[in-house]
C-alpha cells in the first residue's frame, strides 16, 4: 500500500502514484514535473490548500510557465491575496507571463499598497515586464 503526502492524496490515482514513485514530499522538482506532464494536477495542487507556503510559492512560480493564462489566473489571483508575503510573492512571479487587465489592476494595487516590500518590488517588475496585456 503507498502512502501518500497529504498534498499528493487530492490528485487523481495514477499521477499520485507516479509522483510518490519519484518523490516522497512536494518538491521544486515534482512541481517541474507535472507542469511538464499533468499540467492540471499542478494547478489542482495549487488550489487545494494543503501545500505549506514554502511549497506553494515555488508551485506558483512555476505554475506560471503553463500555457494557457486563464487556469494559471484562476489558481493563481486567489494567492495574491495569501496572507503569506513569500506566497503572495511566488504568485506574481507565476503570473508575470499572463497579465490581464483584471491582474494588471490588482498587481497595481500590490505594488503600491502591499506590506511586504519584495511583493511590491514582484509586482512593479511584472507589470515593468508585462508591457503587453494577455
Amino acid at each position: 500500500m503507498i502512502v501518500l503526502p497529504s498534498a499528493f492524496d487530492v490528485l487523481s490515482p495514477p499521477v499520485a502514484a507516479v509522483l510518490v514513485g519519484r518523490w516522497q514530499k512536494p518538491c521544486v522538482a515534482a512541481f517541474e514535473y507535472l507542469a511538464s506532464m499533468y499540467p492540471a494536477s499542478l494547478l489542482e495542487l495549487i488550489t487545494n490548500g494543503r501545500l505549506d507556503p514554502a511549497d506553494l510559492t515555488f508551485a506558483a512560480e512555476i505554475a506560471g510557465r503553463l500555457r494557457d493564462g486563464d487556469d494559471v489566473r484562476r489558481a493563481l489571483v486567489p494567492l495574491l491575496s495569501h496572507p503569506k508575503a513569500v506566497v503572495r510573492e511566488g504568485a506574481v512571479y507565476g503570473l508575470a507571463r499572463h497579465v490581464d487587465a483584471g491582474v494588471r489592476e490588482i498587481l497595481e494595487r500590490l505594488a503600491a499598497e502591499d506590506t511586504s516590500a519584495g511583493v511590491r518590488t514582484a509586482a512593479a517588475d511584472a507589470l515593468d515586464e508585462g508591457g503587453a496585456l494577455a
